[in-house]
């Protein structure tokens, strides 16, 4: 349970620093002092892009925990991580 949190914790915190990243400057202050152009870049390229890469990565642990159910086999063998024996 704790590394649950943790692992949200993480999420939450890389989360809000993507939002800041990116080609055009976007800073805390910026959007503070409600500069308009900054509020665009925000809402227009940042957020959605945040949004989709959630999306995906939501996604992708579905179709990989789906594919394990239903094919009933490990998708890593011991041998195909390094462990003979």
């Amino acid at each position: 349970m704790i590394k649950r949190r943790y692992l949200i914790f993480l999420l939450i915190v890389l989360s809000f620093v993507s939002l800041f990243l990116g080609v055009s400057t976007v800073n805390l202050q910026g959007l503070l002092n409600f500069e308009g152009n900054q509020w665009q870049i925000f809402f227009i390229s940042r957020v959605p892009r945040l949004i989709s890469i959630l999306i995906a990565g939501a996604s992708l642990s579905i179709c990989g925990f789906s594919d394990a159910a239903t094919q009933s086999k490990p998708i890593c063998f011991s041998h195909h991580c390094g462990h003979h024996g």
